[in-house]
C-alpha cells in the first residue's frame, strides 16, 4: 500500500491580514502504522496561526474521520509547515490532511 497525501488550504475565519501566507516548505505526516495495516482512511481538518517569520503555531484539530486516528500525525506535520514571511500573524487557517492508501 502507498499513501498518498492531500492537502487542502483554506480559511475558516475571516482573515484580517491582507496577505495570506505563502507555502514554503509542507512536510507531509507519517501515515500511521495501524490504520496502514488495516486499511483505513480518513482525514484532519487542523487549524494553526502563521507567525510572521513563516513558522506554524498553535496547530489543533478541529475535526477528523474517524476521530483521532490520524490526528496526531496530522497536527505534528502542520507544526513542522513553513510559510514566506508575511507582515503580520495570520490565525484561523485550517487544512484539511488527507489519508489515503493506493
Amino acid at each position: 500500500m502507498a499513501l498518498t497525501l492531500q492537502v487542502g488550504m483554506g480559511v475558516s475565519s475571516p482573515v484580517l491580514s491582507a496577505e495570506q501566507p505563502k507555502p514554503k516548505k509542507i512536510t507531509p505526516p507519517v501515515y500511521p502504522r495501524g490504520a496502514e495495516r488495516r486499511g483505513i482512511e480518513g482525514w484532519v481538518d487542523v487549524q494553526y496561526t502563521v507567525a510572521v517569520n513563516g513558522q506554524t503555531d498553535g496547530a489543533t484539530v478541529v475535526l477528523s474521520e474517524p476521530p483521532g486516528v490520524f490526528d496526531a500525525a496530522a497536527v505534528k506535520a502542520v507544526q513542522k509547515w513553513t510559510f514566506e514571511p508575511v507582515s503580520e500573524s495570520v490565525d484561523g487557517l485550517v487544512t484539511k490532511v488527507r489519508f489515503t492508501l493506493n
